[in-house]
């Protein structure tokens, strides 16, 4: 993976409004109720609506795991966000996306 954990805006080379492809075998987060997580069956291009940066925390809060006594690190990749069929938003870990329609080297499996 290329990106892991928080990575800035300004350092992801995808921005909002740019149109990617999204390849089969990626696992889709969707806010329909009735299918919440999925895996992709086919490449599909899709235009990004938002972009998260991801995160780097401990205990769930940054800074606070001694106080929660877990002590276990979270760390989530950053995301892209694009609106589906039906107006229910989508999103996938940036590192399953690319503008080119070819399987990048990062994600050769």
């Amino acid at each position: 993976m290329k990106y892991i954990g928080f990575t800035f805006l300004s350092q992801l080379p995808f921005k909002a409004g740019d149109e990617v492809y999204i390849f089969a075998g990626t696992q889709i987060k969707s806010s329909h109720p009735k299918c919440m997580r999925y895996i992709q069956k086919k490449r599909t291009k899709v235009k990004i609506k938002k972009i998260y940066c991801g995160l780097d925390s401990i205990g769930g809060l940054s800074g606070l795991s001694s106080v929660s006594g877990s002590g276990a690190t979270r760390v989530k990749n950053p995301t892209v966000e694009w609106v589906g069929s039906g107006g229910y938003r989508k999103s996938c870990d940036i590192n399953f996306i690319s503008k080119d329609k070819h399987l990048p080297e990062h994600m050769s499996w």
